[in-house]
């Protein structure tokens, strides 16, 4: 499949800009599992939004 085809195919392609309250929900998840390293770094990043 090249390029050419996919437009014609109708493919779109939608914009995922995440914010704050999703990484919240990501680092809240992941502090569930118990990865802490992994739920720390998400909740950090959810502070900077």
């Amino acid at each position: 499949m090249n390029l050419k085809n996919s437009k014609q195919e109708g493919n779109k392609i939608y914009p995922f800009r995440p914010n704050g309250e999703f990484y919240f929900q990501r680092g809240i998840e992941a502090f569930r599992n118990q990865e802490m390293p992994e739920a720390l770094r998400y909740l950090e990043r959810a502070a900077f939004f």
